[in-house]
């Protein structure tokens, strides 16, 4: 989930931890998409590396 605070996009977890605070809304879905394909490689989903 991002949500801003003042001038950061911050990523955060379902459990409210900060994963992450980055200064532009892209950035933050950038990291949560790398979480996410970090998630589905981990259980064991077959995804290529690179873009």
């Amino acid at each position: 989930m991002i949500r801003k605070r003042g001038k950061k996009h911050v990523l955060l977890s379902r459990s409210g931890r900060v994963l992450g605070a980055h200064p532009s809304k892209r950035a933050a879905q950038a990291q949560e998409s790398a979480i996410n394909i970090s998630k589905a490689r981990k259980a064991g989903h077959r995804i290529p590396k690179g873009r």
